[in-house]
């Protein structure tokens, strides 16, 4: 079928936004996806109608989602193009998980008849800034995978917070360090997936280093048995943070997150991004985003109901600011936790390690 109407036009204004010479656009072509624009009618016209040209013919060669793909990895802010790449990703439905808390939790309600602010500390977070931000936030979120005895497969999800260091849940890496293994493994045996944000997409695979790749952790429960904050900061062999998200030239370096410490209060919405596993196709899924709200904070807990499953151990929680806030790490019968970064931040600065994660 063409590629046609709403979604044809907003790609086309998409890239004329992201490419706004017809030089840009031409290096684009030729180093993104081999199409010098020569091929499809030279360089001299105007942006516009090459741009047109340029959809015309991949469309004619079945690689729409190629283009998209390739233009997210240059301009990963665009909003445009985030949403034509939505629209053709046939499984993904973005508000399939959004589910409101539960009728038992008591909702405040501030007056009736008259719109009014409910939630103070929500805001109202411009639209256009977060969707872009949270355009980056995709290429920053990882997927962890590693085998252990009998060639069992762990998974769970994780963020980049510096150049080098991938945070996870400590019981996400449990399974490869002792006690839970007889033997430390090498951090080559361990995956780390950026960009699998659906099954078209390109990917990018990193290992962590071959040794001592456990730079800081606190498990879930102490020896003492006191809890702990469950999280764990894991090296890697090289710094992705510093890698171009794209094969091209021009393509947007990936950057990491940097954590705030937050305390949100109770309604305010939050979101996650994770690799929740699907167990129908017994497979990790790719990205996926959840929104719930803040039930309450209990010390350094936030509990909340956004949906998680299996695999989304060791995921992001963000604010309405996309400001990062916290790490999902637990789930139980109506309501899910995360541990705050305010409460991780301030571990790190007492076992003198505060300077790696800002």
């Amino acid at each position: 079928m063409p590629f046609v109407g709403k979604p044809r036009e907003m790609l086309r204004k998409g890239l004329e936004a992201g490419f706004q010479t017809n030089e840009s656009l031409g290096r684009f072509t030729a180093e993104a996806l081999e199409l010098p624009l020569a091929n499809i009618g030279g360089g001299n016209d105007s942006l516009s109608n090459l741009v047109d040209r340029l959809i015309t013919a991949m469309d004619q060669d079945d690689r729409i989602p190629d283009l998209v793909a390739a233009a997210r990895t240059e301009r990963p802010r665009n909003v445009l193009l985030r949403d034509v790449e939505e629209m053709l990703d046939l499984n993904f439905r973005p508000f399939d998980d959004v589910r409101s808390p539960p009728p038992a939790v008591e909702r405040k309600i501030v007056a009736q008849g008259v719109e009014r602010t409910i939630v103070e500390a929500a805001g109202f977070p411009a639209a256009a800034p977060f969707i872009a931000e949270l355009g980056e936030a995709e290429y920053r979120v990882c997927l962890i995978s590693y085998r252990i005895e009998k060639g069992k497969a762990v998974y769970g999800t994780g963020l980049l917070v510096a150049d080098d260091l991938v945070m996870t849940n400590h019981h996400v890496i449990a399974c490869a360090q002792p006690p839970e293994s007889a033997v430390v493994l090498p951090g080559s045996k361990i995956s780390i997936t950026f960009g699998f944000r659906n099954f078209n997409s390109e990917t990018q695979v990193y290992k962590l280093v071959e040794q001592d790749w456990l730079v800081a952790s606190d498990p879930y429960k102490r020896p003492d048995k006191s809890p702990g904050l469950d999280y764990a900061l894991l090296r890697l062999a090289t710094a992705a943070g510093k890698d171009r998200i794209g094969s091209s030239s021009a393509a947007a370096v990936r950057g990491h997150f940097s954590p705030v410490a937050y305390v949100p209060q109770p309604d305010e919405p939050l979101l996650i991004l994770q690799h929740p596993f699907d167990r129908l196709d017994a497979r990790p899924s790719p990205m996926r985003l959840t929104i719930g709200f803040v039930l309450d904070v209990d010390g350094p807990a936030i509990r909340h109901t956004a949906n998680t499953s299996e695999g989304s151990s060791g995921s992001p929680v963000f604010d309405s600011r996309m400001d990062l806030i916290a790490l999902h790490f637990w789930g139980d019968t109506g309501f899910n936790k995360a541990i705050q970064m305010g409460d991780i931040l301030a571990d790190l600065e007492r076992r003198g390690l505060g300077g790696l994660v800002t």
